[in-house]
């Protein structure tokens, strides 16, 4: 699980970049308006959006109470143009990159103790936050998916998950 996360995550774009234009379509829907479907939930008969706090069936507040914990802990304080919840897939997925990117950096200085801590942290963050309910929210997103690019998103987000 851990090389997976290291390898895909560290090569990962940032939160707000937008795929190319010569991203794949398929079956005549842009990208574009699958992603409001899938992500920003515009269409009411499609899947839940994507906070954990939905897929955990735990009271929002709880959730992200918990994961504020985890960001101020871990020193994350993602950027002003990023306006999600903390609980939000998007936001999930960086708090995850930026502790593989700090625990890539302290191994490479030489820091076993700072690679230590934040892999704890970041095992912590997957055990009690992202692994219990991205997968779930991988399937349901494939099951809605019109286009390849989200279908293989979502294949992605379940075996991650798993």
């Amino acid at each position: 699980m851990r090389r997976a996360w290291t390898s895909i995550l560290a090569e990962s774009r940032s939160p707000g970049t937008r795929p190319s234009a010569s991203q794949p379509r398929s079956c005549g829907r842009s990208t574009t308006a699958t992603r409001a479907r899938l992500i920003r939930h515009v269409d009411a008969q499609c899947i839940n959006p994507p906070y954990e706090s939905l897929y955990a069936n735990e009271p929002e507040s709880a959730v992200v109470q918990s994961l504020n914990r985890l960001f101020v802990e871990a020193g994350f304080a993602p950027s002003g143009e990023y306006r999600e919840a903390a609980d939000q897939i998007g936001m999930e997925l960086s708090f995850m990159k930026f502790c593989v990117d700090r625990e890539i950096a302290a191994v490479l200085e030489g820091d076993e103790d700072a690679a230590r801590a934040i892999a704890a942290i970041k095992d912590r963050f997957f055990n009690e936050h992202l692994g219990r309910w991205m997968a779930g929210y991988g399937e349901a997103m494939r099951r809605s998916a019109r286009t390849d690019y989200y279908r293989a998103i979502a294949d992605l987000l379940t075996s991650l998950g798993s």
